[in-house]
């Protein structure tokens, strides 16, 4: 008896297990599509292919594929595959979606039996995308019913991405997220650990994301240093830089918030302010080179990323500024640290 009751223990843990590894998102601020099949041995990497294509084709729109029936309401579709042997030759994929937002149904049958593995795999995937672009498509007809709910953000981008209007290409564009060039601004503030040194900068740049994950940076930015007091005198060095860099997402840009992680190099003019106690004082013109790397936390609203972050700075090429002749009081020298607050904007 105990070895029974084992047995079904075993069975209902690894059912269990099974059902609960099958719910690979937990739907939360982004919207979610439910991908449910109903496919037996040994057709089911038609439907772990369909799982893996609508996961990389929506989800760099924001939008997530939940592949469980198990879920509370609340997707945006709810997407069914039954792959079926109907006769002895016959091979068939059906594919059912319910649009949630336009509140209507879609249905296709794809005759499988004459194509080769890797083109039945490609035709259910390509089906099942067309499918939901198509249904979606009616949110941009002017005279169609008003949809059943607020169609997401993401949905609207998607099926703009997927018009071809040659007078709407450009506006479509622009609204597509994420985008590819991004201009922005803010404000540092740095202090330097070798050579006392505090300062708060604007700065201004432009973000080119030449791959998925890495954009090329270029700016420039203005520090005004603060006066560092000495024995005979104060000084100040504020400072000019032209900067490049690159950024590298540690997070999925179409999300709502994430992590980049980014370098940059800078060539600055420093100008040194002297003011003298007593006497005369001589401002100082000089030149440094800088190098630095930070993490930063953004969060995406609308068409804007709101940025903080923190990082380090090392000056490659050192410059010293003195109390008019006597002991260092202020300059850029060795490693110091920065807080940046900004904002990204896509055009």
């Amino acid at each position: 008896m105990r070895s029974w009751l084992a047995v079904a223990l075993a069975a209902a843990i690894a059912f269990a297990t099974r059902t609960a590894g099958a719910v690979e998102c937990a739907p939360g601020g982004r919207p979610y599509i439910r991908l449910t099949s109903r496919v037996a041995p040994p057709d089911e990497i038609i439907a772990k292919n369909l799982e893996r294509h609508l996961r990389a084709e929506l989800g760099e729109r924001g939008i997530d594929v939940c592949a469980s029936d198990a879920l509370p309401a609340g997707s945006i579709a709810d997407v069914m595959l039954v792959v079926e042997h109907p006769a002895p030759r016959a091979f068939v994929a059906t594919i059912d979606i319910a649009d949630i937002v336009t509140d209507k149904r879609l249905s296709r049958t794809i005759d499988l039996a004459r194509l080769s593995p890797a083109a039945r795999l490609m035709a259910v995937a390509a089906s099942t995308d067309e499918l939901l672009r198509a249904s979606w498509t009616e949110l941009q007809v002017a005279d169609a019913p008003p949809p059943r709910i607020t169609p997401p953000l993401a949905v609207i981008a998607a099926v703009r991405s997927s018009l071809i209007v040659p007078h709407d290409k450009p506006d479509a564009a622009r609204r597509v997220w994420p985008p590819r060039f991004e201009l922005g601004g803010g404000v540092r503030a740095t202090s330097s650990f070798a050579v006392p040194r505090e300062a708060a900068a604007i700065a201004i740049g432009v973000d080119l994301w030449v791959l998925s994950r890495l954009a090329l940076s270029a700016g420039a930015s203005a520090e005004r240093g603060f006066a560092r007091n000495g024995l005979h005198g104060s000084v100040a060095a504020d400072t000019y830089n032209a900067e490049v860099g690159s950024t590298y997402p540690l997070s999925n840009r179409a999300r709502l918030w994430g992590f980049d992680a980014s370098m940059r190099a800078s060539l600055g003019l420093v100008s040194y302010r002297a003011s003298a106690t007593v006497g005369t004082s001589t401002d100082a013109l000089d030149w440094t080179m800088n190098v630095g790397a930070s993490v930063s936390f953004w969060l995406r609203h609308g068409r804007a990323r709101w940025v903080i972050g923190t990082g380090i700075v090392d000056a490659v090429r050192s410059s010293v500024g003195r109390d008019v002749g006597h002991g260092v009081v202020t300059g850029i020298r060795g490693v110091g640290g920065e807080l940046v607050l900004g904002v990204k904007l896509a055009p």
